[in-house]
């Protein structure tokens, strides 16, 4: 029996190369001793990385320090690792790690039951090294030799600080740090720096260019981001492709879908457009894929043209049957639903499909169907009625789908009745970002490339942050819902807008006038005799201020140049010149009754 195999227990038996013939045992980190026979405590961390919102304002990467602490202040690191997370590219990556604690515990002169450990995380911008977020969690069951935790933090969109992130750790004079690296702590289990490297750098001291893209890494067609080889170790850069294009190094052109809506769908109020695809394949274990544009109110277009790029379509998954359902949302509290039956995009990635949205193609509430006695029926003997509805011909010849809170039911050919669950709520962010005034969708439950706000009456901003509601008599609040921000050119405003214009231009152009007129007569010497002369002479200025005041405010708000002088000096003076002259006109009144009496 070779008795070479069970010597060094876990570890690797190797041979000294100096030429003796002394052998030697190679344990890994978790085990130690001349044999590897002793086995050292440790913690077995998973952590999982959930961001906030939608992707659409996040750095391309991140970068995760994981640290083993002991003690509070002064704390000490005792065991660490760092990863990169890749926010457009992984939907909830989870990250394995072993700290691992020190062996000889009794270097410290401390005792074991005053030992409190915890794990810090710490999240940096990949590009700026800016410090973005920082969680604690405290070890529970010190006892246990082999302990185990899992996490799952939520990232939020922009920076967290906390004094509590600073905080310093025990021995932090860093040295060996390059200088475009941050040095986060200092790790007395490796008796070294702990750096963390910008994107492009790497190594334990940051001093190794890491330059993995280059001009062919994407054929041309995308964004090369440096991957993590300690995550995964054959995927050294990842490409976020452009919107016509797909695979892992954007080299297939993605499929174009074609939306056009018939006469009969009115899309005059129509806010937003979610497109989704249901995959039905058996052996598929993957959600649906939803793509999802946005459909400007304004623009009213007749048609949508969407590049299906986050299908992600390849040549195993594309000979598979997709469901289509198309949500027309008018407002925050109106959605329809449109069902386009099955779609099988085919092997080839150039493949075009053109869909026609028709009245005919709604899916109907079932509020709608029954009346109020079926309707007051628990779901589940709600549901034998279902097969009433494809069954009948009156309804079937209207009918191809219809739903409940839980279900989406389709009418097939032999007009049977086909359920399955449908979350219509799957598509609300889980954080609402849009200032309680609207209903927050994004085109993914949980890993949202993009996110729109849906806005209640009276408000508005791209996260419905402007209200109308509460103020007096403001320029912005009346017209600033109707302006089109990206158009400049008056000509090519809204009707609205154009209206108000010209209402104001009139009104100034009389005012000042006016106003002109008034200055010159009261400032002729005949009529300074007067006491009153004085206070109408000043109010004529105020009442001409006003008007230029006005005209300078509507060209602000028209072409989009609004900051805070506009909202906060400007509108200031539209409510104090009025509001004075009004007052200086009841001093003038004053005046005139006291020489009466």
């Amino acid at each position: 029996m070779d008795l070479v195999l069970w010597h060094c227990n876990n570890g690797i038996h190797v041979r000294s190369s100096d030429g003796s013939s002394d052998f030697y045992c190679l344990c890994p980190p978790e085990y130690y001793g001349d044999r590897c026979q002793f086995q050292r405590k440790r913690l077995i961390f998973t952590l999982q990385v959930q961001m906030e919102g939608a992707f659409e304002n996040l750095p391309l990467t991140f970068k995760i320090a994981v640290l083993l602490v002991r003690g509070s202040i002064p704390s000490t690191i005792i065991s660490h690792d760092q990863f990169v997370y890749l926010p457009h590219h992984y939907c909830l990556p989870k990250y394995d790690t072993q700290l691992l604690y020190l062996i000889n515990e009794s270097s410290l002169s401390l005792s074991s039951s005053s030992i409190n450990h915890s794990v810090h995380i710490h999240l940096y911008n990949g590009q700026t090294l800016e410090h973005h977020a920082w969680w604690y969690f405290p070890v529970p069951f010190e006892y246990l030799p082999v302990n185990r935790m899992a996490k799952r933090v939520i990232v939020t969109t922009f920076p967290v600080a906390s004094e509590f992130s600073q905080k310093k750790f025990h021995n932090t004079n860093c040295t060996s740090c390059s200088n475009n690296a941050v040095c986060l702590g200092y790790d007395i289990d490796l008796d070294q720096d702990i750096c963390v490297c910008f994107s492009n750098f790497t190594g334990r001291r940051c001093l190794i260019p890491f330059e993995v893209c280059t001009s062919e890494s994407c054929n041309g067609h995308g964004k090369c981001i440096p991957g993590d080889a300690h995550f995964n170790l054959y995927d050294q850069f990842m490409c976020l492709c452009d919107k016509e294009w797909m695979g892992s190094s954007c080299e297939f052109q993605a499929p174009v879908i074609n939306v056009t809506f018939g006469a009969s769908v009115s899309i005059t109020s129509l806010e937003l457009a979610i497109i989704q695809f249901i995959g039905i394949r058996d052996d598929s274990d993957s959600g649906p894929n939803v793509y999802a544009e946005l459909l400007p109110i304004k623009e009213k277009p007749s048609n949508l043209t969407l590049s299906l790029y986050n299908l992600a379509l390849n040549t195993e998954q594309a000979g598979g049957l997709y469901l289509i359902f198309v949500h027309l949302y008018e407002s925050h509290e109106k959605v329809d639903y449109y069902f386009k039956g099955l779609h099988n995009p085919g092997y080839s990635s150039t493949s075009n499909t053109n869909i026609e949205i028709n009245l005919s193609d709604t899916c109907r509430s079932i509020h709608d169907l029954f009346n109020s006695t079926v309707l007051a029926q628990p779901q589940l003997q709600r549901v034998k009625s279902y097969q009433r509805l494809c069954i009948e011909r009156q309804h079937r010849n209207q009918l191809i789908c219809f739903y409940d809170e839980k279900f989406m039911c389709l009418c097939n050919q032999k007009n049977r009745t086909e359920c399955f669950n449908y979350d219509r709520t799957s598509y609300k962010c889980r954080w609402n970002k849009c200032s309680d005034r609207g209903l927050c969708i994004q085109d993914h439950e949980f890993c949202p490339k993009k996110s729109w706000c849906l806005c209640k009456p009276c408000s508005y901003g791209f996260a419905c942050q402007f209200s109308t509601a509460g103020y007096t008599l403001s320029l912005d609040a009346i017209v600033g819902l109707y302006i089109q921000p990206t158009v400049t050119n008056i000509l090519h405003q809204s009707s609205v807008i154009q209206i108000t214009v010209g209402i104001l231009c009139t009104i100034a152009v009389i005012g000042i006038i006016i106003n002109v007129l008034a200055i010159g007569t009261f400032a002729q010497r005949a009529t300074q005799s007067i006491g009153s002369i004085h206070y109408l002479f000043v109010s004529s200025l105020f009442g001409l201020f006003t008007m230029i005041v006005l005209i300078f405010k509507m060209m602000l708000l028209v072409q989009n140049k609004q900051n805070n002088f506009s909202c906060s000096f400007l509108e200031f003076l539209l409510k104090w010149l009025p509001t004075s002259s009004d007052w200086l006109n009841a001093c003038v009144a004053i005046e005139r009754t006291l020489v009466v009496i």
